[in-house]
C-alpha cells in the first residue's frame, strides 16, 4: 500500500471541483435578479394607476370647467357680434347667429351630460 503525501491528496481533493459554465451563473443571477427588479416595476405602476384613477375625477370635472368657460366667451363674442351685424349684413347675421345657437345648444347637452355625470 502506497502512503500518500498530503500535498498529492490535497490535489486530488482539488481535481475533483464541479466546474459550472461562466453563462450559467450569469443567467441563474440575472433571472433572479430580473425577477426583483420586475417586481418593483410592477409595483410602481399598479400605484401609478391607482393614483391615476383617484384623480381623474378632478381632472375630468377641471377639464369640463374649461371648456365650459371657453363656449361661454365664444358665445357672448358670437352675441356682441350677431347684435352688431344685424342690420348691416344680412347673410353674415345668419351664420352667426346659426354659430351662437350651436354654441348654446352645446352648452345645454353640456350641462345635461354633467348632470346624469353627478
Amino acid at each position: 500500500m502506497k502512503i500518500l503525501r498530503l500535498s498529492e491528496t490535497s490535489q486530488k481533493l482539488q481535481k475533483k471541483t464541479i466546474w459550472i459554465p461562466n453563462h450559467i451563473v450569469i443567467f441563474i443571477f440575472l433571472f433572479f435578479v430580473g425577477n426583483l427588479i420586475g417586481y418593483a416595476q410592477l409595483d410602481q405602476l399598479a400605484n401609478e394607476v391607482t393614483n391615476f384613477v383617484d384623480t381623474s375625477g378632478s381632472i375630468a370635472d377641471d377639464f369640463i370647467k374649461i371648456v365650459k368657460i371657453i363656449a361661454f366667451v365664444a358665445l357672448g363674442i358670437t352675441g356682441l357680434g350677431f347684435l352688431y351685424l344685424r342690420n348691416n349684413n344680412q347673410d353674415l347675421s345668419e351664420k352667426i347667429g346659426k354659430i351662437v345657437l350651436g354654441i348654446a345648444i352645446f352648452l345645454i347637452l353640456l350641462q345635461v351630460g354633467e348632470s346624469l355625470r353627478s
